[in-house]
């Protein structure tokens, strides 16, 4: 990957990513005990990095060619995800309210990622000004890095501070 990516890398990116959660989520699910508190935390740290990646370029994208009300629809589930995530992250992952509400979070996650791949993703041009290509080559490798956990730069925590850490970092391309 070079310093700046493409529009078309960064859909098969975010596209690949969503695979990704879907099987982190079923490892979730499935899981138990201390297992099910480990996948549960490297699926918050994906979907913060990923989240990230999304708000820093493709919205923005969105919000410059006219398609504001449908970034903001995508933020608006995001913002309902962060919250169910939230309150995930109160609660005893073997309990029976965390398998409901996991579930609960799931459906909705289920129904973002299928909107953005069917609605924002294929009316987007597929032109990124040269900064939107920094950040999504930032935002690619951030992303991978939470995937790997190898790297440092987004460090396990609450959700809401890792996503802010995120932003941060695919922002100003540190």
């Amino acid at each position: 990957m070079t310093n700046q990516a493409t529009y078309s890398e960064l859909v098969d990116f975010l596209t690949e990513q969503h695979e990704q959660i879907a099987a982190l989520v079923s490892e979730v699910s499935a899981a138990s005990d201390s297992i099910r508190e480990e996948a549960f935390r490297r699926l918050c740290r994906l979907l913060a990095a990923h989240e990230a990646l999304e708000q820093q370029t493709v919205h923005v994208a969105a919000r410059g060619q006219d398609l504001g009300d449908i970034a903001e629809d995508r933020l608006s589930e995001e913002a309902e995800l962060a919250a169910a995530i939230s309150a995930l992250e109160a609660l005893d992952v073997d309990s029976a309210d965390f398998v409901d509400r996991f579930s609960d979070m799931e459906t909705i996650l289920v129904s973002h990622a299928d909107k953005e791949e069917t609605i924002e993703f294929s009316q987007l041009s597929p032109e990124l000004s040269g900064e939107l290509q920094l950040r999504a080559s930032r935002g690619m490798q951030l992303a991978d890095e939470a995937v790997t956990a190898h790297g440092t730069a987004l460090p396990y925590g609450p959700y809401a501070e890792m996503l802010d850490t995120a932003l941060d970092l695919v922002a100003h391309n540190v």
